[in-house]
């Protein structure tokens, strides 16, 4: 086992230890797929964005979006699927 002594450790959600980018993604193409977006499309754009704003841009006229916006980014912290870690040769 290697052991590797820090100072600290950077956590800004954004993959800098794991790739979620599988998860995020499927929950996007799921998302899509039910209020009828082009998946590509809001794909194209939704990285890095917080969610409301993506829902907003694609399908402002729906009611709670902060509510759909919550339970979006609810879903991707609970999914259970693997992420593969980021190894250290990747930074």
């Amino acid at each position: 086992m290697t052991v590797i002594r820090v100072a600290a450790v950077l956590f800004d959600l954004d993959g800098t230890l794991v790739d979620s980018t599988a998860v995020v993604e499927r929950m996007w193409r799921e998302w899509a797929a039910a209020y009828g977006v082009n998946a590509e499309l809001l794909l194209g754009v939704s990285h890095g964005r917080p969610a409301i704003d993506t829902m907003r841009q694609f399908r402002p006229e729906l009611p709670n979006l902060a509510e759909l916006a919550e339970a979006h980014l609810r879903a991707e912290e609970e999914d259970t699927s693997p992420v593969p870690a980021i190894g250290l040769a990747s930074w």
